[in-house]
């Protein structure tokens, strides 16, 4: 759901291994972790750390994909990415404050 958030408390960490259906936000301080190893997922806008003066770097090893479920375009803001898994953007305006990637990571746009 576009408005649900979740926020990390400090020193703390969100694993997801399975599959998380992405809420509206997802915000978490420099002191704690966002860490994707499993399938995250959004069908609607999406804000990961954006407009966070203090925050911890989006880690995806896994999949993450995002895709509207409609005609629309979905509209997302990743403030700092670091990617070594697979990445899907479908109908989707994105913006990025700063990405790292490795060798074999993948991106696809469509």
């Amino acid at each position: 759901d576009v408005e649900s958030a979740v926020i990390v408390e400090n020193g703390s960490v969100l694993l997801n291994q399975g599959q998380l259906l992405a809420p509206g936000t997802l915000s978490a301080p420099s002191s704690s972790s966002l860490d994707n190893e499993g399938i995250l997922e959004s069908d609607h806008d999406l804000s990961v750390n954006c407009n966070e003066e203090d925050f911890a770097p989006l880690m995806n090893s896994g999949s993450f994909s995002l895709s509207p479920n409609s005609d629309s375009t979905l509209q997302a803001c990743v403030n700092d990415l670091r990617h070594s898994g697979s990445m899907r953007f479908a109908q989707s305006n994105v913006t990025f404050h700063h990405v790292e990637t490795t060798a074999n990571s993948v991106f696809t746009l469509s």
